[in-house]
C-alpha cells in the first residue's frame, strides 16, 4: 500500500513529458520527463548551418517563450517549444533559456525554464 502511495505521489509530481522531434539527421535531442517550478537541463546536438526544434507536450500550457537569448544562434519560440539556428559556419557550445507557462493540475499559474545546453557539430 505505501509503495502505491509513493508512485501515485511520483506520478501526480510529473507535470509534462517534453519530446523533442528530431529534424532528421541534423539535429539529436533525448527525451526527458521534468516537473513545474524547476529550471530543467535540455542537450541539443545539431548540424552547423542546421536548424533543430524542441516541442513540448503537456495540458495547461499557456505560453513558451525565450528568456535568454543564446550567443552564436538564433532561438525562436514556438507555440509548444523553441527552435534554435546556429549563426553560419558556427561550431562549438551555445546555450539559451525558453520558459513554459502554464497551469497546474490546480488551475495556479506555474513556469518551468528549460536551460538547452548546444552543441553544434560538423556534418
Amino acid at each position: 500500500m505505501l509503495n502505491h502511495l509513493k508512485l501515485i505521489l511520483v506520478l501526480l509530481t510529473i507535470s509534462f513529458l517534453a519530446c523533442f522531434e528530431a529534424e532528421a539527421k541534423n539535429c539529436n535531442i533525448p527525451n526527458y520527463l521534468a516537473t513545474w517550478g524547476q529550471e530543467m537541463p535540455v542537450y541539443m546536438t545539431v548540424v552547423k548551418n542546421k536548424s533543430c526544434s524542441s516541442s513540448v507536450f503537456s495540458t495547461g500550457q499557456t505560453s513558451v517563450v525565450i528568456a535568454t537569448p543564446a550567443k552564436n544562434g538564433i532561438a525562436t519560440a514556438l507555440s509548444n517549444g523553441a527552435r534554435y539556428k546556429p549563426n553560419k559556419d558556427f561550431v562549438g557550445s551555445d546555450e539559451f533559456v525558453f520558459v513554459r507557462n502554464g497551469l497546474d493540475r490546480y488551475g495556479n499559474p506555474q513556469e518551468s525554464r528549460l536551460r538547452v545546453h548546444v552543441s553544434v557539430v560538423n556534418e
